[in-house]
């Protein structure tokens, strides 16, 4: 019979600074939430799609107040 042990690694929490000077070296973005490092999601379409529709609406509206 085999027998499995599970290990659970602590490690200190990052501070900011150590968080900008960190890479995983992986190329995925991330963000420091209370001291760990979290990938990002990489965004839907229809993500995308609502952002160019914001930028669009931006674009108009100050094309409009600064002309």
């Amino acid at each position: 019979m085999v027998s499995k042990t599970m290990v659970a690694i602590v490690q200190k929490p990052l501070t900011f600074e150590e968080f900008l000077n960190w890479d995983d070296v992986s190329g995925r973005a991330f963000e420091l939430f209370q001291g760990v490092a979290m990938p990002l999601s990489e965004p839907t379409a229809k993500h995308e799609d609502v952002v160019d529709g914001l930028c669009h609406l931006l674009n108009n509206h100050c094309q409009q107040s600064f002309n």
